[in-house]
């Protein structure tokens, strides 16, 4: 494929009178955007594109100011047509929402069950550095506690994050009554919205 700024994927595949998904076919912005139509010529022809690409603009604070747009010519036919690409995390909740939605139902079981368990070992690492890194760096347990351990306001940006990740795993309904309880048996459960 094309990749515009490490993000977005335009691709490039042999579509031609090929029964590929819809967002994974030539001039599709992958995994986001099927193409308006298919206009592949038959394997040996030459294929062109034209891309139009306008990045996204962020403020100096990093907020994001205008969207970035996408518009592909595909043998010179129009298959993307000013296309706003989503930000990196509406891309990613895209893509969640589009393969996470389609999994077996014991897949899903097995998401709702590892999210809490894995974001419990994320927030153990994120709460404080690990014993490996204290020895290897000499840091004084009085710096660990005033930076990490009775600082309310890492706890509160810990939890922010963590509950992002909770509010997403609502959103894709993979937050069960069994993981529910797991969020506040592993003390998650103030990273919850819910």
């Amino acid at each position: 494929g094309v990749f515009l700024h490490g993000l977005y994927e335009v691709q490039v595949l042999d579509s031609y009178q090929s029964k590929t998904y819809a967002d994974g076919q030539a001039a599709a912005i992958y995994g986001q955007y099927p193409p308006l139509v298919n206009p592949c010529r038959p394997p040996g022809e030459w294929q062109t594109y034209d891309i139009v690409f306008h990045g996204a603009r962020f403020d100096p604070a990093g907020k994001l100011t205008r969207a970035a747009y996408i518009t592909v010519l595909d043998n010179g036919v129009l298959a993307q047509d000013h296309v706003r690409t989503p930000d990196g995390g509406e891309m990613t909740r895209e893509y969640l929402r589009h393969r996470v939605t389609g999994l077996a139902r014991h897949r899903r079981l097995q998401l709702a069950i590892g999210a809490p368990l894995i974001l419990a070992r994320m927030a153990q690492l994120m709460m404080r550095p690990s014993r490996q890194i204290v020895r290897a760096y000499g840091i004084p347990r009085a710096v660990i506690a005033e930076a990490y351990t009775r600082n309310p306001r890492h706890r509160q940006n810990t939890m922010e994050a963590l509950r992002k990740v909770r509010d997403l795993c609502a959103e894709l309904g993979i937050v069960t009554p069994v993981s529910a309880r797991l969020w506040r048996v592993l003390r998650l459960a103030d990273a919850a919205s819910a």
